[in-house]
């Protein structure tokens, strides 16, 4: 079981950390009439890879015989490891949405990029403690995963945002 854990985190933090081609990205765009898109509209997966980190080795830390820590979840999503694991996720999904729109205009990245670091952290954490990590060792690692994919998504803000001044430009000397 720890070894498939650990296979997950190695593919998660794999996916969130290859580069954008701002070329795809701007084809996409031209092929699909849609001037908005953007990087959330990836796919549930991609999109919520820190949540859903978090909620599997939640659901595998419980059925191993370990403690929920999480304070949003206890008492809330019952005893059964994969209920509070499907619980785990709706609770942030929804904590995701009420930051969008209570602070949405005021927050420099998506809600959802703070939630998924929160995600990272939690589900590295997570991931050491299986694999027999103590605190705080446990917490270090799931600040470094945290650190990593902000990072990354920040990334890819910046080669999304170099793709659309680029689309920009070129509608603008073709016209």
């Amino acid at each position: 079981m720890k070894y498939l854990v650990l296979a997950i985190v190695a593919t998660s933090i794999a996916a969130c950390t290859q580069q954008p081609n701002a070329n795809t990205q701007v084809t996409r765009q031209n092929t699909n009439n849609n001037t908005n898109f953007n990087a959330t509209e990836a796919g549930f997966v991609q999109k919520n890879q820190g949540i859903l980190l978090d909620s599997a080795t939640t659901t595998v830390g419980l059925t191993m015989g370990l403690a929920e820590a999480n304070p949003l979840l206890l008492g809330v999503c019952g005893t059964n490891p994969i209920a509070v694991g499907v619980c785990g996720l709706g609770v942030k999904k929804v904590l995701e949405k009420s930051i969008d729109s209570v602070l949405g205009d005021r927050l420099a990245s998506p809600a959802s990029k703070y939630v998924n670091s929160a995600g990272y952290m939690a589900g590295c954490a997570n991931i050491a403690v299986i694999t027999g990590v103590i605190f705080p060792a446990n917490l270090a690692l799931g600040a470094v995963c945290a650190k990593v994919f902000w990072d990354s998504e920040t990334r890819k803000e910046a080669a999304l945002k170099r793709s659309q001044e680029s689309k920009q430009l070129f509608t603008e000397v073709a016209n």
